[in-house]
Order: structure tokens, then sequence, then C-alpha cells
């Protein structure tokens, strides 16, 4: 993993935090040398370190970007096929010289910044909600209005997909022309499905026979997350979480949220797509 612009100030604390970075390497861009700093380069010129990455991080540093167009172009050359790139930065934030302050983003100029390098947005949204009211009556803005600090971007060197649990025990079962639908409409986009029902490994057989007469393909199902012996679909749901963009409940609520567009079957029966964030 690269973090880029990751050096660490004596008054900001721009590190990982280790738990979840347990068992990857790190390595640290910046334009400025410090103990932590493994390349000191400029960001419109990251490629020139000659070296390729999974995934690279940037974290609040494109708003201090002149060319922040430039700057995701040349993170784009240094990330692996397949690889993830995940920005984060400033949508509406008081203006923090450290040392320069160019720019604030929106959702749509983030997914702008990646499709425009040939990379897959996986997912954006923005967060971290404020206020913003005028001081004056002479104020340009008349009203106070509710915005958001902070945007963020997952995009892909490649084809995206996300993992999504199905519970076959009551979502799928309950559901089997809509999920049905989704399974294959979502499978042909990439993303990946598992079974993480209470049924297991050597049940699959027989579910794989009901799925078809459902008008299922078994096949658009992995069971990667299935124990080999029957287990509860709470624990494992539980157990499985972090490891998926999306668990549907028994009764079709999503329990992990993702910013990506998701068709779920609301409590109200009334299918359609949502974006859950």
């Amino acid at each position: 993993m690269l973090n880029v612009g990751g050096k660490i100030w004596p008054t900001l604390n721009r590190g990982m935090p280790g738990d979840l970075l347990a068992g990857v390497t790190v390595r640290v861009a910046d334009l400025l040398p410090g103990p932590e700093v493994d390349y000191i380069c400029d960001v419109h010129e990251l490629s020139s370190i000659g070296a390729t990455f999974d995934l690279i991080v940037s974290s609040f540093m494109l708003e201090h970007v002149e060319h922040p167009d430039r700057a995701v172009a040349e993170m784009a050359k240094c990330l692996n096929p397949g690889g993830l790139l995940y920005i984060v930065t400033n949508c509406t934030f008081p203006l923090h010289w450290f040392p320069s302050d160019y720019y604030r983003f929106s959702d749509q100029a983030m997914v702008s910044l990646c499709r425009k390098v040939g990379l897959t947005v996986g997912q954006v949204s923005m967060f971290d909600a404020v206020r913003v009211m005028p001081l004056s009556s002479n104020s340009c803005l008349q009203d106070t209005v509710d915005s958001w600090a902070c945007v963020d971007v997952v995009a892909c060197k490649g084809k995206y997909a996300m993992d999504i649990g199905v519970g076959l025990d009551g979502v799928l079962y309950q559901h089997p022309v809509f999920f049905g639908h989704m399974i294959s409409a979502m499978s042909a986009a990439g993303h990946r499905f598992h079974c993480i029902s209470s049924h297991a490994k050597d049940e699959w057989e027989t579910d794989s026979i009901r799925l078809k007469s459902l008008g299922i393909d078994p096949d658009l199902i992995s069971t990667e997350l299935m124990n080999t012996t029957r287990h509860g679909s709470l624990q494992l749901k539980a157990s499985m979480a972090d490891r998926l963009d999306v668990v549907f409940d028994d009764d079709g609520r999503v329990q992990t949220h993702t910013s990506t567009p998701v068709i779920c079957p609301p409590v109200d029966g009334a299918y359609k797509y949502q974006r859950f964030i």
C-alpha cells in the first residue's frame, strides 16, 4: 500500500490505524522528507518512483494540489491492474494553507477525476454533515444551508466488484424473482455474491436444486464463506460483516451498508434502487 502525502507532522497525525493494516506493507510518499517517508516526490510526478501498488490512499491531500487531475492520473499509473485507489478530501471545509490550499470537491468532481484517467468508480460519498450560514445581510449566501465537510471515492484500475452476502434461508427464498434478477444483473457487472445462510457447504447440492426451481442460477452464488458444517446465520453474519459490503437480513433489510447503489426490497415490499450510506 502507498500512502500519498502521508508524512506525519508534529501537530497533525496522518498515520493509518495499525489495526486496519495488519500484514500490509505500507510505503509513504510525500513532498517533504520525514522519518517515515519512503519516497520524496511531487505527486504530479508520482510515477517517477518506479513502483506500483495494490492500494493507494490519498487522505486529505488533494485539496492542497495545484493540478488534481494530474495527481489522480499519476496515482492511477502507480496502481497494479485491479488495484484500488481511495481518496478522501474536503467538500465544504475552512481554508487551511498546508502549505497551499487550492480546491474543494463534490462527489461528481471525484467521479469525473477518476473516470477521466480510466478508473472504474466503485463508490463515492459525501459525509460529515455541516451547516453553512451567512454572517452579514450583504452575503451572497442569504440562507443557512446544509452540506458535507468531506467527500471520498473508491476507484479501481479495472472492473470494481464488491462482495454481497445473501441469506438463503429468508431473504432469497422470500423474494426469489427479485433477488434472481438482482443477482444476475449485478453478477454481470462483476459483483460477487456469497451465501451466508444457516446452510452449510455439504448442503449446497440440495440448495442448488431449490435455487434452480426458483429460476436462480446457483453458479452466480459463491459458497466460499460458508462453513463446512451447519451454523447459525446470525453468528455467521456477525463474523463475516467486515468482509462484505452488503448483507441482507432475513426480511430483506440491508444489514451492512455501502454507498454503492443497491437494489433492495424495503419493508413495504416495493422493490427499487436505493443508496445506502
